[in-house]
């Protein structure tokens, strides 16, 4: 007989099966439920391996008090993204299949170089000097989860951070003497403003937003040259209907859509 699969085993095949067949996951049970953020981690990575969609950056969530308080966390979290995710501006979007269409506007950051594990803390100028463009983005939050928020910042963790794809808009060369936190950042639904937002809402603004995951992966993986980082909403979560029309604009970083 072969031995049961751990706990940790089974809350990945669990999410795994969600993921394949779109069906909502109820809370897992003890007996297969991650009990700290440290096994969320455990359990994203078994996801992915499982999977097996390839990745090509990270997404930091819960980067603003208020994101915390809803979670019920003190800092914020990080999921790998998967490749199979990511889509261009202007992406139609099978909205009418999903539950939660949650729409965050986010700046993303493309790495130019890498910020590799190491032994000591990144500073501030070390992370901002990897970048090398910058992007309009759209996160959809959508989680395999019918309550995600119920189910606890473990497993959220767990479940790729709830993320259901990315929609990133074409690349801007990272200015010198721009502050992304003071950039404005607006959200139209239909052709209508709806939320009005800026950079500073994401952990102080996108920069510090990347430092901290680059000091949190500094004990591995770290991130590599090419690797792209959701920076986090700064616009709220703005839960969206099947056939919207969501454009997020980025003072002076152009715009990007994506049809639910």
């Amino acid at each position: 007989m072969s031995p049961r699969p751990s706990r940790l085993t089974r809350a990945a095949d669990a999410i795994v099966e969600a993921y394949q067949t779109g069906d909502a996951l109820a809370h897992l049970t003890d007996d297969r439920r991650p009990r700290t953020p440290a096994e969320g981690y455990k359990v994203q990575r078994l996801v992915a391996d499982q999977l097996g969609f390839g990745t090509c950056g990270w997404k930091i969530g819960a980067t603003n008090s208020g994101a915390r308080r809803m979670f019920k966390t003190l800092s914020p979290f990080a999921s790998l993204i998967f490749t199979s995710r990511v889509v261009e501006s202007g992406t139609t979007l099978p909205g009418g299949v999903m539950r939660v269409r949650g729409v965050e506007s986010e700046f993303c950051l493309k790495l130019s170089s890498a910020l590799p594990a190491r032994a000591t803390d990144y500073s501030l100028d070390e992370v901002q000097a990897a970048v090398g463009t910058v992007h309009a983005a759209i996160e959809v939050v959508e989680p395999r989860f019918a309550d995600w928020i119920g189910a606890g910042i473990s497993s959220v963790i767990a479940d790729m951070g709830g993320n259901g794809y990315c929609i990133v808009g074409p690349g801007v060369p990272k200015p010198a003497k721009v502050d992304l936190a003071d950039v404005l950042v607006e959200l139209h639904v239909n052709g209508e403003s709806k939320v009005r937002g800026a950079g500073v809402a994401t952990e102080g603004g996108p920069a510090k937003a990347l430092l901290w995951l680059a000091n949190k992966l500094r004990t591995g993986p770290g991130l590599a040259a090419g690797d792209i980082v959701m920076t986090g909403s700064c616009t709220g979560l703005y839960k969206a209907a099947a056939g919207d029309l969501l454009t997020a604009k980025f003072d002076g970083f152009g715009e990007v859509s994506v049809q639910l």
